[in-house]
C-alpha cells in the first residue's frame, strides 16, 4: 500500500485527474451528495465533439455521447482526500485488528 489515500484516484494539486475521473448519479447513487457533503462541487462532464483513444499504437476517434456522467472539483481525489481529513488514518503500520464501530 501506498503512504497516500485514494488507490486508484490520483490527482494534482490543480485538480488535474490522474486516475478515474468520472462518476455516474444513475449507477452510483451515494457518490454525489458523499462529494457536496465534504464541500465539493460537482459539474456535468463535457461529452460534445468526438473523443480520441490510444493504445497500443492505434488512434481510434469515439462518438460524442451524453451519459450524464460529472467530474468533481479537485478531481475524484479531492473525494478521498477530503474524506480522509475526517478520519484517524494512520500509514506504514501494521493492522492488527479491525472493529466495527457502527
Amino acid at each position: 500500500a501506498r503512504a497516500r489515500v485514494g488507490g486508484r484516484l490520483l490527482a494534482t494539486e490543480e485538480g488535474c485527474d490522474l486516475g478515474a475521473a468520472w462518476t455516474w448519479p444513475h449507477g452510483e447513487p451515494s457518490v454525489l451528495p458523499l462529494a457536496q457533503s465534504l464541500g465539493l462541487a460537482a459539474y456535468p462532464q463535457h461529452n460534445k465533439g468526438h473523443a480520441v483513444a490510444s493504445s497500443m499504437g492505434q488512434v481510434q476517434k469515439l462518438p460524442s455521447r451524453s451519459d450524464g456522467s460529472i467530474r468533481f472539483e479537485k478531481g475524484a481525489w479531492g473525494i478521498a482526500k477530503a474524506l480522509s481529513e475526517t478520519l484517524p488514518i494512520t500509514f506504514n503500520a501494521a493492522v492488527s485488528s479491525i472493529k466495527d464501530a457502527g
